[in-house]
Parts: C-alpha cells; structure tokens; sequence
C-alpha cells in the first residue's frame, strides 16, 4: 500500500520553506522520509504553488477538491480542472501510466461525477474514476469493468464503524477476486484510521491527519498507532490518561522511548507544532509498511 500524505504544500511545509527550516535534524529526516504527496487543486490552483512543485522536483497525486469546494460554496469547472491538469502534466505522478489525478467528482450526485468523468475523457484526459460511501452501486460496477485505477471517497464525515460495514460490503461483492486479492487497484480518499488502511488491500490511500493532530497538539506512535497528546498547552494536559505527561509511569516511559528512538526530542513536540507536524509525517511513512496487505478475508472479517 502507498500512503500519500495530503496537504504538504497547503500547509506550506515542503522542504526549504520557512516551517521546514525551523525543524532540527531529525525532523527533517522524518519530514523528508515521507515521500508521496497528494495536494488539491481547490486549494493549489495557483502558479506561485505549482513552481514551488517543480521546483523542488516532485510529483504529486492531485485531488480535485470537490469536497472542499462543496463545504465552502465554491464551484470547479470541468474545463479549468481539464486546462490546470494540462498545463501541469509534468508535476502530476504516473502509476504503471496512469495519470495520478482524480476526476472533478459531485459529492452526493453519481450520475454528474460519472458525466464529469466522460467529459474529461472527451477533452483527452483519463482521470481517475469515483465512487462515493452510499451512492448506488451500479457505478462502481462499471467503472470496476472499465477502469484498471479507481478511488473511493466521501467517507470522510462518517464514522469508522459505519465506513468499516460499507468497505466489507464493497471489498467483498465488487473489488476482489475469490482469494480475496484485489482485482484492480484502488485508492482511499483521507483514509486517517490505521485499522482501516490494515483491513483492505488498498493500492493506495492518503490521509491529512498528520497536519490536524499536530496542529491539536498531537503525535501519532506507531507501535500502537494511537494518537497521544504532548503538547503544553493541550486542553487534556491535567486530564488522566489524555496527555503524555498524565499517563502511568511505564506507559509514559515507553512512549518516550520510542519517540527517542527517531532521534526526536520530546520536549521539542511538546512546544513546536512543526516538530510535531515531521514526527507525524514520518510515522505515517513507516505506518505505510505496517499497513500492506495482500488480500481481503470474508472469514477473518466474520462472513461466513
């Protein structure tokens, strides 16, 4: 599974910018070990963002933007995603030839992503197709039939529980073949659970919960992947079990010891949200590794 983490240029934390270089020397490592970025074009569709892009020599998976736009009353026209996606062709990734970029989706209308998708496709583009938690089946049976790179979104507003019921149900009747492996590659839209990333056999997923813990005052440990507060001013600093510093003795201990073990001071996460911001981006690079699988089980998932 490759885990792209989203919002890096957003949160105008790439490498040389005035954040990363307030990080000491281990947090640029586990900045810098995080390599695939994703980006949205809501919030990237601007020259000055795209040079930094190609000036730092990366390519990146580009999101439409749609749910952003949606929340925020803004529209996106096909033909200016179509010109932007263009124009910039040179910092868009590629996967086994596959232009890493999603179609201009229509939260909560399948019928106007799927005309957006063939609009696209009419004016020379091959975006990647969506298919949103809810919307009636019978698109995502198509674009399965069609398409070798499809993404699954809207889940984002809906919690693990229900998300983990709807994935079951798709995983098991659309996206994998009889020994549970995958029959085409998918990617999960802000997929920000560990145990959902572990459950599937996700070609890809991103998440921006890196830059939203850290900004709360939070890190990501990876031998638990739970999320702890550790910064001073947490609202859970005096809260039992909440906060780094109000846990038992040993649980404390061995959470200081595994952020020591990347070269990390602790005490600098507890006072620099940028620290915390690099130690969360690299977490969820070595989460990528932990997070592979092979194939789907109905039995283990309690099918049958």
């Amino acid at each position: 599974m490759k885990l792209y983490i989203a919002g890096y240029y957003t949160a105008n934390f790439e490498k040389n910018s005035t954040a990363y270089n307030k990080l000491d020397g281990a947090e640029k490592i586990m900045h810098d070990s995080a390599p695939n970025r994703l980006e949205s074009y809501y919030y990237i569709n601007n020259p000055k963002v795209i040079e930094r892009i190609r000036a730092n020599g990366e390519k990146i998976f580009l999101d439409s933007g749609a749910f952003s736009a949606f929340t925020k009353g803004a529209k996106i026209e096909v033909k200016d995603y179509v010109a932007y996606i263009t124009r910039n062709l040179d910092v868009i990734e590629r996967a086994d030839g596959t232009i890493m970029a999603s179609v201009l989706d229509s939260i909560g209308d399948a019928y106007k992503t799927y005309c957006n998708q063939k609009e696209m496709e009419g004016m020379g583009l091959a975006p990647l197709p969506c298919f949103h938690y809810g919307e009636d089946e019978r698109y995502l049976e198509y674009y399965v039939a069609n398409y070798p790179y499809i993404t699954l979104g809207g889940m984002a507003a809906v919690s693990t529980s229900l998300i983990q019921i709807w994935l079951d149900h798709i995983w098991s009747k659309y996206l994998t073949n009889a020994d549970g492996t995958a029959k085409l590659k998918v990617h999960g839209f802000a997929i920000t659970t560990p145990s959902i990333m572990r459950r599937y056999p996700w070609y890809s997923v991103d998440s921006s919960s890196w830059v939203r813990i850290g900004m709360t005052g939070g890190i990501i440990l990876r031998r638990n992947q739970k999320v702890i507060a550790i910064s001073k001013t947490s609202p859970s600093r005096k809260s039992a079990w909440q906060h780094i510093d109000t846990l038992p003795p040993m649980v404390k201990e061995n959470a200081l010891a595994e952020i020591r073990q990347y070269g990390v001071d602790p005490e600098r996460l507890k006072e620099i949200q940028y620290a915390r911001w690099a130690f969360n981006a690299g977490i969820f690079s070595l989460i990528e590794k932990d997070c592979t699988v092979d194939k789907f089980s109905q039995y283990e998932v309690g099918f049958f």
